[in-house]
């Protein structure tokens, strides 16, 4: 819905143009070198970082964001969009990136390989996202269990 475009570029300090997300791909060593020497230059109110560990591929990543762009504000969008409200709204997460996602959707579920402080603040915990965790879940919230 938004235009944008991706590049590749062999160092952060050679971004020039405006932006609103960058992602890191790296060894978890890497990462944790790179973490702070972005954030000593950068103050959290400009920017804030997930560091994810995206299961499937293998891979480490850091996403750099403006404070306010999170999954959760995207949904906001698009509830005002339709007169939905946060209530009606159900969250399914497994990492730092969907935090404020669970913490702010009317029922969330983590999977249970998710982030410990996603578990912690789900509503449920679904079973592990390669064990159809998303399918469960979708399955509860559309056929509830006869009480």
């Amino acid at each position: 819905m938004v235009p944008c475009q991706f590049r590749e570029v062999g160092h952060w300090n050679d971004i020039t143009e405006p932006t609103c997300r960058v992602t890191f791909i790296e060894t978890l060593e890497g990462l944790r070198e790179l973490q702070p020497a972005v954030s000593s230059e950068l103050p959290p109110s400009l920017l804030k970082s997930n560091p994810i560990y995206v299961h499937p591929y293998d891979i480490h990543a850091l996403e750099f964001f403006a404070p306010q762009v999170n999954k959760w504000s995207a949904l906001q969008y698009l509830c005002r969009r339709q007169g939905i409200g946060p209530d009606q709204v159900v969250a399914i997460g497994d990492s730092v990136n969907d935090l404020e996602m669970i913490q702010h959707a009317g029922l969330s579920f983590a999977v249970a390989n998710a982030d410990d402080t996603i578990r912690r603040l789900a509503n449920y915990t679904a079973p592990a996202n390669d064990e159809a965790g998303v399918a469960w879940a979708v399955n509860r919230v559309l056929s509830p269990p006869a009480e």
